[in-house]
């Protein structure tokens, strides 16, 4: 979806990459990417999330989280680990690990329901 010049095809809007993914960082375009990104969780304003296509071949099991332009992303196996951040602080990340942990097994049962086991 996007051009050469980083782009959107869609609205001449520019793309960021952040934590090895694609994103349209303002929010009149959050629409084009919210159909492919159900959510699990809300807590406190951060959405907790899972792409509909999590590559080929599949990664492992795992979370993404965003709010406002803030984004990280969790492993959830063996244990909730951080993969990679951006714009969030010690703190919050902390307290998103604690959320990943209190809902692992939600967090697990919606992947393996979505991707398989």
């Amino acid at each position: 979806m996007a051009l050469s010049d980083g782009r959107c095809k869609l609205k001449g809007l520019k793309w960021a990459q952040c934590c090895g993914e694609w994103w349209l960082p303002l929010a009149a375009s959050w629409h084009i990417l919210i159909g492919t990104m159900p959510t699990i969780l809300l807590w406190n304003g951060y959405r907790f999330f899972f792409f509909s296509n999590e590559g080929t071949p599949l990664e492992g099991r795992h979370v993404h989280v965003r709010k406002g332009e803030s984004v990280a992303k969790f492993w959830l196996d063996p244990e909730p680990s951080l993969v990679s951040s951006w714009g969030l602080a010690p703190k919050e990340l902390n307290s998103l690990e604690k959320v990943v942990q209190d809902n692992l097994d939600l967090f697990r049962r919606k992947w393996d329901e979505r991707f398989g086991s």
